[in-house]
């Protein structure tokens, strides 16, 4: 995909950058050097799942050029500070480029908390193209599916269900992310303090921090309350949701069933890396009337159709793999608090928020929000195809409750 690359070569001193978090393929690193202005370049995040998802939770980013003596010293500096378990793991210092983003875990430079999420798929798919052997997908949701119906001999590895976070009930929001906590140390829920990773429920608040001076179990109590306040006061979620399901409206066999048309696949891998074929693809979803998002096949007969439905559900799994950055500042913002990195073109909605008689101020952002190579189609299939037919033979006696 074409995309323009800025040479800022007043970022590249490794001493400008502190460790935040990493996951499998990331590193997150945040820039504490003079303040910069620069022109925001319009990327797909931008450009396609931005006008979903809506302006003021899609954060603007930049692709940066990096080379590898900044690299090195940067992944020396960072090192006391990375997970003892990753150590072993050096950065990558062949990275031609690196993605400047404006940060999120903070509101300002007073105390914040923010939580990270994968809220993961939010609605049970009903396509017409769901196979016999998968109808289970029709009553339980693809996450429990994962987690909650293990191969035999194997015990479920998590309690939570994505239908509670995407319900806008505050009962089964809170559930949500109280069993995300309770889950094994993963990706799918990560808290900071202050910008810093802490041990979630495990880390005492400072004294100086509002609610530092209640109990540990108490002033916890308090945080999750606020997340599901603001959780339930944005319609973020319900957005999202919305997106996912009808993007994936073909469910994944339907959209191998187009991929195993060799005109249309080949159309679609040349396709994925114009900017102009995902504008169509995305033009053609938001003018499509909802009753066709599940189609019947033989109808996509023009291979311009098979190919916007394709793109289509690489857009939906984007959207399924997100991330969600909620941010609390307690007490009253600094009105400079947005400037630095936030251009003028990205103003973030800050929910106001009265909790246990606190002022709150919260922002929720998108995250991870990169295109799915459109050849990756068969592999999702055979994983939804073995995820289905693993939970079948465990003959699970329990349904997921809708999400709405």
């Amino acid at each position: 995909m074409s995309m323009t690359v800025l040479n800022l070569p007043q970022l590249l001193n490794p001493t400008f950058w502190s460790y935040v978090s990493e996951g499998t393929a990331n590193l997150c690193v945040r820039y504490q050097g003079p303040e910069l202005a620069y022109d925001i370049q319009r990327r797909y995040a931008e450009e396609i799942i931005r006008p979903l998802l809506g302006p003021s939770v899609v954060p603007p980013s930049l692709l940066v050029r990096v080379h590898h003596d900044f690299l090195q010293e940067l992944g020396a500096i960072i090192l006391p500070q990375r997970p003892v378990h990753r150590r072993n793991q050096d950065i990558l210092t062949s990275q031609a480029h690196a993605t400047l983003m404006p940060d999120l875990i903070m509101l300002s430079a007073d105390p914040s908390l923010s939580l990270e999420i994968k809220p993961k798929w939010g609605f049970i798919p009903r396509s017409r193209n769901i196979t016999e052997d998968r109808i289970i997908k029709r009553s339980i949701c693809r996450h429990c599916l994962k987690t909650r119906c293990p191969p035999e001999g194997k015990s479920p590895t998590s309690s939570y269900c994505p239908m509670d976070l995407y319900s806008g009930d505050p009962v089964r929001i809170l559930r949500g992310l109280t069993s995300l906590s309770a889950d094994p140390p993963s990706n799918r829920l990560v808290f900071f303090r202050d910008g810093r990773v802490i041990a979630l429920c495990h880390s005492v608040l400072p004294s100086t921090f509002p609610l530092g001076k209640l109990t540990a179990s108490l002033a916890w109590s308090i945080i999750w309350d606020a997340m599901t306040t603001a959780l339930a006061a944005c319609p973020f979620l319900s957005h999202l949701k919305r997106h996912q399901e009808r993007l994936y409206g073909l469910s994944i066999e339907g959209a191998l069933a187009l991929y195993e048309d060799p005109a249309a696949a080949k159309a679609a891998k040349n396709a994925w890396g114009s900017m102009d074929a995902w504008k169509e693809a995305l033009n053609a979803y938001l003018s499509r009337d909802p009753s066709k998002d599940d189609e019947l096949l033989s109808k996509m007969d023009h291979i311009q159709t098979k190919v916007h439905r394709l793109l289509q559900q690489c857009m939906a799994a984007t959207l399924q793999d997100l991330s969600i950055m909620i941010t609390l500042h307690p007490g009253p913002l600094p009105s400079a608090s947005l400037q630095g990195l936030f251009p003028s073109t990205y103003i973030p909605i800050l929910t106001h928020l009265d909790t246990h008689e606190l002022e709150w101020h919260c922002r929720v952002s998108a995250i991870d929000l990169d295109p799915k190579p459109v050849t990756r189609i068969p592999h999702w299939d055979d994983l939804d195809r073995k995820i289905a037919l693993s939970a079948t033979v465990n003959s699970p006696t329990f349904s997921c409750t809708p999400s709405s």
